[in-house]
């Protein structure tokens, strides 16, 4: 999740709700629901972070996507 960032939800088609921040030190650990089927966790750098139940918009960059096949449900 190091590559995502977060921003304001009317400037992104990829939106979600903040279900819980925690202070790491350096950095806010940030999960988001309604983006997958469970919780995307962000690292957000700073002081600043989203307050819980806020919706934010998350950036992805293209280059940081990676398509993994199709899981066929047999262990490896």
């Amino acid at each position: 999740a190091e590559a995502i960032s977060l921003g304001p939800a009317s400037k992104s088609k990829l939106r979600g709700k903040v279900t819980g921040v925690i202070f790491q030190g350096t950095h806010h650990r940030v999960d988001i629901a309604g983006v997958t089927n469970g919780i995307v966790t962000v690292d957000v750098a700073g002081s600043q972070a989203p307050g819980i139940g806020e919706t934010v918009g998350l950036k992805i960059p293209t280059e940081s996507i990676m398509m993994l096949p199709e899981d066929d449900g047999g262990i490896a």
